[in-house]
């Protein structure tokens, strides 16, 4: 059985303990008013503790919960109670690392021997291709993911970040370069990564003597800044 976790904090929401450690519920909605979270609907919730390589098994976004259970199911529950809980992907394919937004629901799977990344926006789920061998670490804004995107197969591959709009369907390379350049995150303005392209071996282990820049993409100008610390 994999091991399990608590979920301890979701901004105002929180979990692993009883009732009456959270703050009352917000009254209803009035009429024409949108509806409101309600953190009880969490309460003792047990996520996987599978994959714990910095990566949390739930993400939240307004009153969207998606978490990887402890069976190992994606689940997404409705936190305004107004939809049923649903499984959005079984733990045969080994969904992890989700990431949310208002509109979209992204995450990391396994397909044919090597890792996607999967999104569902509009009630349509899309899983994500393009000329790379491999792909992963998402993370989501509006419609918009990013994610690594690996030349081919092996972590000490050349990787670059792609933006993948989950509304059209469309992908195409955001920042790429010399070496691996990962763990994006995006906003409706910005995208912003880590280039590992300064690193003797240009890539990342996971070890203290990875040396990294992060690289900024504005959306809107088109331009490209990096953000440096010497002597890091």
């Amino acid at each position: 059985m994999k091991p399990a976790l608590c979920i301890a904090s979701l901004g105002l929401l929180a979990a692993c303990g009883s009732a009456s450690s959270f703050d009352p519920a917000p009254p209803a909605p009035t009429s024409g008013a949108p509806p409101s979270c309600d953190a009880s609907r969490v309460v003792d919730l047990e996520v996987s503790g599978a994959d714990r390589d910095g990566f949390p098994p739930y993400a939240v976004a307004a009153c969207t919960l998606a978490y990887v259970n402890r069976a190992g199911d994606l689940v997404v529950r409705d936190l305004s109670g107004t939809s049923p809980e649903a499984t959005l992907a079984t733990a045969s394919e080994h969904p992890r690392r989700p990431a949310v937004s208002e509109s979209t629901i992204a995450w990391e799977a396994d397909e044919g021997g090597h890792s996607v990344v999967r999104a569902r926006a509009n009630a349509i789920t899309r899983t994500v291709t393009g000329p790379f061998a491999a792909a992963g670490e998402p993370r989501v804004s509006g419609t918009s993911v990013v994610f690594t995107a690996w030349a081919e197969a092996g972590a000490g591959a050349d990787t670059d970040v792609w933006l993948f709009d989950a509304g059209s369907g469309e992908a195409h390379l955001a920042l790429g370069g010399a070496g691996q350049q990962r763990f994006a995150d995006v906003s409706s303005r910005y995208i912003v990564a880590t280039d590992f392209s300064e690193d003797p071996d240009g890539r990342f282990d996971g070890n203290e003597t990875d040396l990294a820049d992060l690289v900024v993409l504005d959306r809107v100008s088109g331009g490209v800044s990096t953000r440096r610390l010497p002597g890091k």
